[in-house]
């Protein structure tokens, strides 16, 4: 409901980072161009300079200029809403615009010497500012959008955690009635739990490792899959799939469209339809991915990301379920005052959970216009 707020945004925004991708690749020409000109520093007004060192300089601060705009990332694939997308992506542009003014303040003897080569970097910078400006301000377009979908988000987070409290707090009273602790004792739950943590990260690294492998795959055939797009005439963009496979390949049916778009792809390239640099390179790139095992790999991905939330569940039972036998090692004499304590706390916690669903289901209805209830 809140990216549907954000369809102006996302409309106006998504042209801007386009215009942001075109400006850093006229930052990489001017780069090349000044890297390779041949043309005596201007050193009229220095006292005694060494041409032999700015010359030197010229192309290490090319590459320098370079190197920072190609850290420059114009996609957010962790971001959870549109605002959350364009505001990480202005701050990869606003951080890659900081190390351009570094480098230009380190080598201002470059600057100052080939000041009448730079128009094409001065071009780009502006460019750049005024892209910046213009995210900002579109952003800032939907401070109240931004601020409704906070508000909201913090309630439901509450009642998230409610839930768990609660959930807790139960078992716990449960294992105090039939007086005995709900684990073994401290030592057996410490166990426990570093055998789930342990499970836990390395699910976390496979997960990670599987991710990395899958975007490396189709990662070197990014540029190309948009040039394909451009000269074909299907509706689904090649390109989508390429970005984010994870979130674009959903089921069989269109995993086997990928892949038969990614065997135009090839062929596109074989037979120089889809111009790319180091072609040699670009096709055993295309012909890896249509060898690997793609869907299996996003499966197993998903399993993996479905069996993490189930062990970050477990581990913060434990943990809860840790803290709470540490604080309080209660002999069997003193198991009805536990429970009486735990009741007022269960008391409370419905207390708060009821009063968060409510906050939740009226501001849902106020920002939103939908009306619900929500069941826990």
């Amino acid at each position: 409901m809140f990216d549907r707020k954000l369809a102006q945004l996302d409309a106006r925004a998504s042209v801007i980072v386009r215009d942001m991708g075109k400006t850093k690749e006229m930052f990489f020409d001017a780069c090349n161009a000044f890297y390779g000109l041949d043309a005596e520093p201007d050193t009229e007004d220095m006292w005694s300079p060494n041409i032999n060192a700015i010359k030197s300089q010229k192309g290490v601060y090319a590459l320098a200029l370079k190197k920072a705009m190609e850290g420059m990332r114009l996609e957010a694939d962790a971001a959870q809403n549109k605002y959350e997308k364009y505001a990480a992506i202005l701050a990869n542009v606003k951080n890659a615009n900081t190390e351009l003014l570094k480098i230009n303040a380190r080598y201002r003897i470059v600057v100052h010497c080939y000041s009448g080569h730079l128009r094409n970097f001065k071009r780009c910078a502006s460019e750049l500012e005024r892209l910046i400006k213009a995210t900002e301000k579109e952003l800032a377009g939907k401070s109240k959008e931004l601020g409704e979908y906070n508000e909201v988000m913090k309630h439901i987070a509450a009642l998230k955690s409610y839930k768990a409290d609660l959930r807790l707090l139960e078992d716990r009273r449960s294992s105090l009635n039939q007086e005995r602790p709900a684990i073994g004792g401290e030592q057996e739950i410490g166990t426990a739990l570093a055998a789930k943590r342990a499970e836990l990260s390395s699910v976390r690294s496979q997960a990670s490792a599987l991710h990395e492998r899958i975007r490396g795959l189709v990662a070197p055939l990014e540029r190309a899959a948009k040039k394909f797009d451009h000269i074909s005439a299907s509706k689904k963009q090649l390109y989508s799939f390429m970005s984010d496979p994870v979130s674009a390949i959903n089921d069989k049916a269109e995993y086997l469209e990928f892949v038969e778009m990614a065997k135009g792809l090839k062929e596109s390239i074989s037979t120089g339809k889809v111009d790319v640099k180091n072609r040699e390179v670009v096709e055993a790139a295309a012909h890896l991915l249509l060898e690997s095992n793609v869907y299996d790999m996003l499966e197993a991905y998903r399993s993996m990301e479905s069996s993490k939330s189930a062990l970050e569940v477990e581990v913060a039972r434990l943990e809860t379920e840790k803290k709470y036998m540490a604080s309080s090692r209660a002999s069997t004499e003193r198991a009805a005052q536990d429970a009486d304590r735990l009741q007022a706390s269960i008391n409370e916690t419905r207390r708060l959970m009821d009063a968060a669903k409510a906050a939740t289901e009226r501001l849902i209805s106020a920002y939103y216009g939908k009306s619900l209830s929500i069941i826990t």
